[in-house]
């Protein structure tokens, strides 16, 4: 991408041409989303684990403000052995700038795993009947 919008660049240059470079950006961005959707998979989406005190709060944020379902999950600590409060929340790429201030804006200080998954089967995703 970076070699396409070199040459973009050097012909707006050259030629002075905004249509040209408009264009030009244009498909650099359509080319960039085409390959992320191969590499990645189309169902790609980002998984949300954070550890919070305050996951109930979260939880109703995300429910609310972003419509995306949560998992309320209770763990230990394998070092500390202190229970741990922890949720868990699937989002797509635009939802998950909201997510992560809502996580921050309830408790800076929660411990939030971020990670890419490459296929989500059930409600509000990929149906999973239709998997062989």
């Amino acid at each position: 991408m970076l070699t396409d919008l070199v040459v973009v660049l050097a012909g707006a240059i050259v030629y002075k041409d905004i249509e040209t470079i408009l264009y030009g950006l244009i498909m650099i961005y359509a080319n960039g989303e085409i390959i992320n959707k191969i590499v990645k998979g189309a169902d790609a989406r980002w998984m949300v684990l954070a550890m919070s005190s305050k996951r109930e709060e979260i939880s109703k944020r995300i429910i609310k403000e972003v419509d995306r379902g949560t998992t309320l999950m209770n763990g230990e600590g394998g070092y500390s052995g202190l229970p741990v409060d922890m949720l868990l929340c699937v989002v797509d790429s635009q939802e998950m700038f909201a997510l992560k201030h809502i996580i921050k804006e309830a408790d800076p200080k929660a411990f939030v795993i971020v990670s890419q998954t490459s296929e989500i089967l059930g409600e509000g995703f990929k149906n999973i009947h239709s998997e062989g």
